[in-house]
């Protein structure tokens, strides 16, 4: 009987570390990834530089910077994270045809001031490549992000040594796209893949900003 009585314990033991177990995998899995800076809730502007011409053409620089304000508008499920003072990019473009060729020689910081900005997420296209192989795409983008306080001209996003503006690069940020092997190699199609490469690369500079909860077990895969 007592031996009976034993092994029943055994059991019993045996199945609630199960069920621990069990609660702490699904906890892990089901984690939200956390916010790397906290944005204030001020008038904010995303800026988005290719002074490299690394993106397929201009437009798509202007992509990035939509998807990522939206983002920043409608993403985030905790209300404190959602900004409500975005600045709208057909304002930051209308300022780029007004200066022309003296936008991109401006300061963020001054750039900022123009438009209303009290901070900006500025992001600069380090690398970007739609191809692997012949017949085989699988687009990536690279791009360096950085929060600059603009009453103060100061880095306030990454690190807390609160450089001036004029220091480089940033926080890295990387999006990558699933493999395509049947495609058009004519300029329409890459567009579209180097199109889909931005909006990636803006969500993912959003997501910097607030809580999400990251791909899980069996959903399609993204980066």
């Amino acid at each position: 009987m007592f031996k009976h009585m034993g092994w029943t314990r055994t059991i019993h033991l045996f199945l609630l570390a199960l069920v621990v177990w069990a609660n702490a995998a699904c906890s892990e899995t089901w984690a939200r990834k956390r916010a790397y800076f906290a944005l204030r809730n001020v008038p904010t502007a995303v800026i988005v530089e290719d002074p490299n011409e690394r993106l397929f053409d201009p437009t798509l620089a202007y992509e990035l910077a939509h998807t990522a304000t939206y983002c920043l508008a409608n993403e985030p499920d905790v209300e404190a994270q959602r900004l409500s003072n975005l600045i709208d990019p057909p304002r930051i473009s209308d300022l780029r045809d007004r200066l022309g060729d003296q936008f991109d020689r401006t300061p963020i910081d001054q750039l900022g001031r123009l438009i209303g900005a009290h901070q900006v997420v500025h992001v600069t296209i380090q690398k970007v490549s739609l191809q692997n192989d012949p017949g085989v795409f699988r687009p990536t983008g690279e791009v360096a992000v950085r929060v600059i306080d603009v009453e103060y001209g100061r880095i306030i996003f990454p690190g807390n040594q609160l450089e001036h503006v004029g220091a480089k690069p940033g926080y890295a940020v990387v999006g990558v796209l699933p493999y395509v092997t049947q495609i058009d190699e004519a300029p329409s199609a890459r567009r579209r893949l180097s199109q889909a490469l931005a909006q990636r690369l803006g969500r993912n500079v959003a997501r910097l900003f607030y809580d999400y909860l990251p791909r899980q077990a069996g959903e399609p895969f993204e980066h």
